[in-house]
């Protein structure tokens, strides 16, 4: 699910006839996603100047809603390219979420298989770790992989 939220609308009270004029709005654009009954969360942040020389469709701020401010951030801003980035924001969370199972994964059946903790040390716990993960990191650095993001 993505959404806008509006941070802040500024105004001027006074442009010629114009009286509560907005000419910047302030938002954040959220996602929200649930996978494997986890929820992952996303966020950017940014501004939108409006010029007073679209006066024929100035409505007054009193007079605004939500709706109305985020149709003028649809018209005005590439929607499509800020939820990419969100998505790719909740992509790399889930998949550093892997990464972190499986290096741990890797710890624990090293320690299973030497039958006890105080045989191992801290070097080959790395070692197991990192060997684990690193099909997953070459996976990801191929473009010619789509299951891990890093795509043409």
């Amino acid at each position: 699910m993505k959404y806008w939220y509006i941070n802040q609308l500024d105004c001027v009270p006074q442009d010629g006839t114009l009286t509560d004029f907005v000419v910047v709005a302030h938002w954040s654009r959220f996602a929200k996603e649930t996978i494997n009954e986890v929820e992952y969360f996303a966020s950017v942040y940014g501004s939108q100047s409006f010029s007073k020389d679209d006066v024929a469709n100035f409505i007054p701020y009193e007079d605004l809603t939500y709706d109305i401010v985020c149709g003028w951030l649809d018209a005005s801003i590439d929607t499509e390219a800020l939820d990419l980035n969100l998505d790719a924001q909740i992509e790399n969370q889930v998949n550093l979420s892997l990464w972190v199972k499986v290096f741990i994964s890797a710890v624990l059946t090293m320690i299973i298989a030497k039958g006890n903790i105080y045989l191992i040390t801290l070097e080959e716990c790395i070692s197991a770790g990192v060997i684990s993960i690193l099909p997953i990191i070459v996976n990801y650095l191929n473009p010619n992989d789509s299951r891990y993001g890093k795509q043409k």
